[in-house]
């Protein structure tokens, strides 16, 4: 006979004659311990039967205690904290030179720029474009910057946060829009929010549908705002 461990599924086998009842193990004395028969003169309804099997069951399989999970924070400004970058002083305080460099800048942008970009490696390297670091700099990137890839690959993480500004002052980047304005397409880095950057149908537009306004329109300058700024 099949086992039913829903209490759904118990009440249809009680009604339709196929409950199973199983056997209790004793986790103490490792044998099978009886089941009590009920008196004769006992007379359950059927809501206390059903009561009874379920307890039974639930007796003859010890619950599982849940392991007790961190809860990673809610805050868009803290979710970045277990990273390790922040408990480099020389990272941070690059970093917060920067946010006075840039208006309207924050920490949780240009971590969340790192996450999507290296998962916050700093040797990381793709291994089709080549693009390396914490900011993924393709070959091309680097270059134009004075770089290579292997050279970025082995700077450390303050040293790659150094090149990043110097690729934002590559573009005039002033801060007004998204650090994924400057992902997504530099050439837009101050163009103004109704700006098209990908249109509907474009290779990039389908690749990247959370950029897109209104889930199927153009990505636009707005809607790329939206996307870095509003996780």
């Amino acid at each position: 006979m099949k086992e039913y461990r829903n209490p759904d599924q118990i009440l249809e086998s009680i009604r339709t004659g196929q409950y199973q009842r199983k056997q209790v193990v004793d986790p103490d004395m490792g044998s099978i311990v009886p089941r009590r028969r009920k008196s004769e003169d006992q007379n359950l309804s059927m809501d206390e039967v059903i009561a009874q099997y379920i307890e039974e069951i639930e007796a003859s399989e010890p619950a599982v205690k849940k392991e007790d999970k961190p809860i990673r924070p809610r805050s868009r400004e803290d979710f970045y904290k277990d990273t390790g970058l922040t408990e480099d002083p020389a990272f941070m305080e690059e970093l917060e030179r920067m946010q006075d460099k840039y208006p309207g800048l924050t920490k949780s942008e240009v971590f969340r720029v790192i996450q999507g970009e290296s998962g916050f490696n700093p040797k990381a390297r793709n291994k089709n474009s080549k693009a390396s670091g914490l900011f993924q700099f393709i070959p091309d990137a680097a270059a134009d910057l004075g770089f290579t890839v292997d050279e970025i690959i082995e700077m450390e993480p303050t040293e790659q946060l150094r090149l990043y500004d110097q690729y934002l002052e590559r573009w005039n980047y002033e801060g007004g829009n998204s650090l994924g304005i400057m992902q997504a397409a530099p050439a837009y880095a101050n163009a103004a929010p109704d700006e098209v950057i990908y249109a509907r149908g474009s290779k990039a537009w389908e690749q990247n549908p959370g950029w897109r306004e209104g889930g199927d329109g153009d990505i636009t300058v707005a809607s790329i705002n939206r996307y870095y700024r509003n996780q």
